[in-house]
């Protein structure tokens, strides 16, 4: 769902255009049914930058006490991965 609203927000985000947790809050109370709450919005950062760093198994703490997740986990929960960038390939 949304898939393609994410990949243009990334987009954006990419082009400086747009920054990053504006592209995010958009992306987790829009593209997801039910919305996800903005109290993610960290995290989701956060595991966007361990994965751009190739640590995709770095733990996230998230909100509300919660147990820590890996940031893969997180970014393939959340449908992050357009917002990843892969220093290897120089990508999105």
């Amino acid at each position: 769902m949304g898939s393609l609203r994410a990949l243009d927000m990334a987009a954006l985000v990419r082009t400086d255009e747009l920054p990053l947790e504006v592209a995010l809050s958009d992306h987790l109370l829009y593209n997801h049914f039910p919305p996800v709450g903005l109290r993610w919005l960290q995290p989701c950062v956060d595991a966007i930058a361990a994965m751009s760093a190739g640590r995709f198994h770095q733990l996230i703490t998230p909100p509300d006490a919660r147990p820590p997740i890996e940031a893969c986990v997180l970014v393939e929960s959340l449908h992050l991965d357009a917002f990843v960038y892969d220093e290897d390939t120089d990508d999105y």
